[in-house]
């Protein structure tokens, strides 16, 4: 994610930056910017955001973190150049939990999950869902009196239905507590957003689907050729202005035409070598001037390529 008016915001998954896909960056009428891409996410892994502030542009800012469209932390003192990481959830007793990605079992419509740690998704906040946001607010700091309360803290459930109108593949999960949270003694009051950061997070197949990153090329390893044969072949190249002549037979002096001619039949002609003048006449006291081929590469010629490459779903 590029810094933007001295913010820098990025989710670390698993410890390491994440690669931010597609980024995009628009204004809204009200002059808040919003930012968004896509993220690969991974099951298991911990998860956090990441943020800082270099002053250029904004003086006092904080961060809060939504999670699949719930507040779950925010930066207590204005942030600075020294990075902010928002990668916990604090519970009731103020108990630290760490964020953490889950893969996401859909249930039959209809099901209902109501557990100590996991509860249904509704309908009217999936659009949150497979998110993680950051708000960056300008405000002021304030002294605050003892801890805040954290809540109890479980994880959504969807069903089949729920699944296919969110298009996510992981939901997010809350791992073992870490510790108790203790409060810095301060807290931020927010007056005016400024600019929020979307990050939608998916596996890497999804990310394919929904067009963050490209498709993979058809190429012929992946049409079951092996790396090493595709470099070996293309390792060989043809002696400049001569024909090359591929080799077809099966070893036994046969080539695979004549096994399928009929026993009374003689053995099939060998592929005539192309003359600038095919003249039959042999008397011909001159001597016939090849016609260079281009050759095909050894590994190449594979009708399934071609024919894959012609068809409608190019």
């Amino acid at each position: 994610m590029p810094t933007i008016d001295g913010l820098q915001v990025h989710v670390e998954v698993a410890g390491a930056k994440a690669e931010d896909y597609k980024v995009d960056t628009t204004v809204r009428q009200d002059g808040v910017k919003e930012t968004r891409c896509g993220i690969e996410s991974v099951s298991g892994a911990r998860f956090g955001a990441r943020m800082s502030n270099d002053r250029t542009v904004h003086q006092n800012v904080c961060g809060v973190l939504f999670v699949d469209g719930v507040s779950v932390l925010m930066t207590a003192t204005a942030m600075n150049a020294n990075p902010h990481m928002l990668d916990y959830a604090v519970e009731s007793g103020n108990v630290k939990v760490p964020l953490i990605f889950a893969t996401m079992t859909p249930v039959a419509e209809g099901t209902v999950v109501d557990t100590a740690d996991k509860t249904m998704a509704g309908d009217d906040n999936l659009e949150g869902i497979g998110q993680i946001k950051v708000e960056i607010w300008s405000g002021r700091e304030t002294v605050q009196y003892g801890n805040t309360g954290g809540v109890a803290r479980r994880q959504l459930v969807l069903n089949e239905k729920q699944k296919k109108a969110a298009h996510i593949t992981h939901t997010t999960g809350f791992g073992a507590p870490i510790g108790q949270y203790q409060s810095p003694g301060t807290t931020f009051i927010k007056e005016r957003l400024v600019h929020v950061f979307y990050f939608a997070y998916m596996n890497r197949d999804m990310l394919e689907v929904r067009e963050y990153i490209p498709m993979p090329a058809i190429t012929s390893t992946t049409l079951g050729a092996s790396p090493s044969s595709t470099r070996a072949a293309a390792a060989v190249k043809p002696e400049r202005g001569v024909a090359q002549v591929i080799d077809l037979s099966s070893g036994d002096g046969d080539t695979a035409a004549n096994k399928r001619r009929r026993p009374n039949e003689g053995p099939a002609r060998p592929t005539p070598v192309v003359y600038l003048d095919d003249s039959d006449d042999e008397e011909q006291s001159r001597a016939p001037r090849k016609l260079p081929v281009k050759p095909e590469p050894l590994s190449s010629v594979n009708s399934a390529v071609i024919s894959l490459l012609s068809d409608d779903d190019e």
